[in-house]
């Protein structure tokens, strides 16, 4: 026969899992604790808006600038794609509506611009064209 405090254990766990479970779901109905969809549109209302390339940010690069360089003209931005094309480096931007710039570099300086599906009229950072 097992003895009894080997036999109890399991079974206060499982009592012990219960009552939290119980008292999370109370305090959910209540709303001490945020629901999903709560923290869902909190979390949507203090994100930022992505960061957008613009023409006149890309208008101001010139060539022999530092990577560094264009990176602050433009600003800092993670979410670009990189690939070389022969000893060129190619970064591609892509803003959220799908427009984007393309930038060739060779030895960490700026070259030329490859090509830009951004407009005149895109708005800047603070959301004026």
């Amino acid at each position: 026969m097992e003895p009894l405090d080997r036999a109890v254990s399991p079974i206060v766990a499982v009592l012990a899992m219960a009552a939290t479970l119980g008292l999370v779901l109370w305090l959910s109905a209540v709303r001490v604790l945020p629901t999903n969809e709560q923290s869902a549109v909190g979390r949507l209302r203090h994100r930022r808006p992505p960061p957008v390339v613009t023409q006149g940010e890309v208008d101001r690069l010139r060539p022999g600038q530092s990577y560094d360089g264009v990176v602050r003209e433009i600003g800092a931005r993670e979410d670009f794609r990189r690939r070389d094309a022969g000893g060129v480096e190619i970064l591609t931007w892509t803003n959220p509506d799908g427009s984007g710039v393309e930038l060739a570099f060779r030895n960490g300086r700026f070259r030329e611009l490859v090509g830009s599906t951004l407009s005149r009229a895109a708005p800047g950072p603070s959301g004026e064209p």
